[in-house]
């Protein structure tokens, strides 16, 4: 017999973008469900190139991203579900699999936005990389298409 994964640490990564509140909608309902426990990570994603005004923007990034957190923070209570936030800085791809790891996640859901193929290859997307990349199960939960 197969013996079946048990998801107790679900790590949730967000930018309070609508793709990754869909993702998150969804992470809180798999820690519901599996009565696991939910890590919501934000990224900070610093550019050094920013020289004397990168203090200005790590402040303003950071608060975008405590903002995020606590509207997912605030979701995940209201469902019963234990949950942490953890702001972090770096790329986004890699901080997400060193949390993971750190954190010792046995599962991945973020939100993926629609990109066309010139702003993939130009920019990267943060889910294909984190997945390509993950040694643990990832979900990813697609933007909703605009009608």
């Amino acid at each position: 017999m197969v013996e079946l994964p048990r998801y107790q640490r679900i790590l949730n990564p967000t930018d309070g973008s609508q793709a990754s509140l869909r993702a998150s909608v969804h992470a809180i309902y798999l820690a519901q469900r599996l009565q696991a426990h939910l890590d919501v990570l934000a990224v900070a994603e610093v550019d050094y190139h920013l020289g004397i005004h990168l203090s200005e923007e790590l402040v303003e990034l950071e608060q975008e991203g405590h903002a995020a957190l606590d509207q997912v923070e605030q979701m995940a209570r209201e469902h019963g579900v234990s949950v942490a936030k953890l702001l972090v800085r770096g790329e986004p791809g890699p901080a997400i699999l060193s949390v993971a790891a750190e954190r010792q996640s046995d599962l991945i859901v973020l939100g993926a936005h629609r990109m066309g193929a010139l702003e993939r290859v130009l920019l990267g997307s943060t889910s294909q990389h984190v997945s390509q990349h993950a040694s643990l199960p990832v979900l990813i939960v697609r933007e909703q298409p605009k009608s």
